[in-house]
């Protein structure tokens, strides 16, 4: 019995540290030539200073803009095939956010080029910063109930064959 709590508490462990895994980019699914909105949260690693980067597998994207919440919207200006939007002391007239601390960031924008399948892959990224999803993916909830559900499995099987 002890051991079917430990390897419980352990799976557990394991399941919270891929659901609060953090990373540099997002990637998301988006419908073809039509519009999207994005939230997701971003803590910058320096303080008054967020580069957001975004691109689409297979689409065009237009009209690119990122906000943060209780803060500004900055337009994305395409560079180099990416969209670039800088958050600095000098363009956030005023607004100020410390390093470290999470921001509610909203990437909203228009996949313009049809896609095969129906839909594009927008990838937003961080160069200073790490984002986490403010939803998880239906994904990660599932196989955490099916890790769950295997730890359970083994456990229950254990005590029949100590029986």
């Amino acid at each position: 019995m002890k051991k079917s709590i430990q390897l419980s508490l352990v799976s557990l462990a394991l399941a919270s540290g891929v659901a609060a895994n953090a990373a540099t980019s997002e990637s998301f699914s988006a419908l073809a030539s039509q519009s999207f909105t994005k939230q997701f949260t971003v803590t910058p690693t320096t303080t008054n200073s967020l580069v957001l980067t975004a691109g689409a597998l297979g689409a065009q994207l237009s009209s690119l803009s990122f906000s943060i919440a209780g803060g500004p919207t900055v337009a994305a200006v395409l560079t180099g095939g990416n969209w670039v939007a800088t958050f600095n002391d000098i363009r956030n007239a005023g607004y100020s956010f410390s390093a470290l601390s999470p921001l509610a960031v909203t990437v909203s924008g228009l996949t313009s080029a049809t896609v095969p399948g129906g839909n594009a892959l927008v990838t937003v990224s961080t160069r200073n910063g790490t984002i986490v999803s403010s939803v998880p993916e239906p994904e990660t909830f599932a196989m955490l109930l099916a890790g769950l559900g295997l730890m359970g499995a083994i456990a229950m099987r254990r005590n029949k064959s100590a029986s």
